[in-house]
């Protein structure tokens, strides 16, 4: 409880952003990790990392029906955007939420499994240029591993999942917003 009191106004924003998807997908029994960023800074900073614009939860492919999601969060979050855009196709591959009460953004994408590796797509800025407007990150098969954060347990993928998306030096802050990450070249697993 002591770290609460010291935490900044966006980590307390983004816990209680977290814990209201938390309590929801648990009490649903929707099996998610913690992905991207926000695995990063779970791991390695032991929080949300502070240049961070928003929450990134995984859900991967042979375990959940995405499409549930948005009725089941409704209560606490709005659905702002889901891709792809495409109406007539039924393929989503990430969900964009904000939290009613903090309005906080958390995605949730899709992880797919195929060939014995696990992908997840990702739109808008710069994917815009790629075939189908659309980045594609290719990692291992990972395991999840148990971790807590900030008081609660959840899941995140072994560290090989941070070493293929951030390279070897990951444990090493760099601080970049996703579009310059891409730009620069610092996610090792775009395809």
């Amino acid at each position: 409880k002591k770290y609460i009191e010291t935490m900044s106004n966006k980590q307390k924003q983004f816990k209680s952003a977290l814990e209201d998807m938390k309590k929801i997908l648990d009490k649903n029994n929707i099996k998610f990790h913690l992905h991207s960023g926000t695995a990063l800074g779970a791991i390695r900073e032991k929080k949300f990392i502070e240049y961070d614009l928003d929450i990134d939860l995984g859900v991967l492919e042979s375990e959940v029906d995405i499409k549930k999601i948005p009725k089941l969060v409704e209560e606490k979050f709005i659905l702002g955007i889901k891709f792809p855009k495409n109406e007539d196709k039924n393929d989503v591959t990430e969900y964009a939420f904000h939290h009613r009460k903090t309005n906080v953004k958390i995605d949730i994408f899709l992880v797919q499994e195929k060939n014995n590796k696990y992908y997840t797509n990702s739109y808008t800025g710069y994917c815009d240029k790629k075939p189908n407007k659309t980045c594609v990150y290719s990692n291992s098969k990972y395991k999840l591993n148990n971790i807590n954060f900030l008081g609660k347990l959840y899941k995140v993928p072994e560290i090989k999942f941070l070493e293929e998306q951030y390279g070897k030096d990951w444990r090493t802050p760099k601080n970049f917003g996703y579009s310059e990450g891409v730009l620069k070249g610092y996610y090792k697993n775009l395809l």
